[in-house]
């Protein structure tokens, strides 16, 4: 018995494996057009950052807010903050000041300084841009959504 299950599995891997590739779902469109592997595709168009703008409305709630101006020449590293010139508590003037929970280590306790945690601005900020999307979206926020 032990020894037929092994033989009908034994079988049945060996015909998958000897199969074609058969694609159910259809021709699978990739971003970089029919430009094969070995081929060097072209670069697609950079997306322009407008100097400033409106800021675009969050999707989500816990969205991080996208940033209305140009950063191409900000500096964040481990021992500068340019973005920091202008969203602390204290130096805010036309600027929005950075969240309330910038200011709370991972226990939930607040700072006087904004959290180590939260000083790369720019790994969940990113600039809006005139990019188009690359693939259809049909996504609607939730708030949108309700009847």
């Amino acid at each position: 018995m032990k020894g037929k299950r092994l033989l009908a599995l034994s079988i049945g891997w060996g015909l998958l494996c000897c199969l074609p590739h058969v694609s159910i779902a259809g021709e699978v469109k990739a971003m970089r057009g029919t430009a094969s592997i070995p081929e060097i595709s072209p670069a697609p168009d950079q997306a322009k950052v407008p100097a400033r703008q409106k800021t675009m409305k969050r999707l989500f709630i816990e969205q991080p807010p996208m940033i209305p101006h140009e950063v191409d020449d900000y500096t964040v590293s481990a021992t500068q903050n340019d973005c920091l010139d202008c969203h602390t508590r204290e130096k805010t003037s036309e600027a929005p000041a950075i969240g309330a929970s910038h200011y709370r280590d991972a226990a939930g306790r607040e700072l006087q300084e904004l959290a180590a945690t939260r000083h790369f601005c720019l790994l969940c900020h990113a600039p809006q841009t005139d990019a188009k999307p690359p693939v259809d979206n049909t996504f609607v926020p939730a708030e949108e959504n309700k009847p």
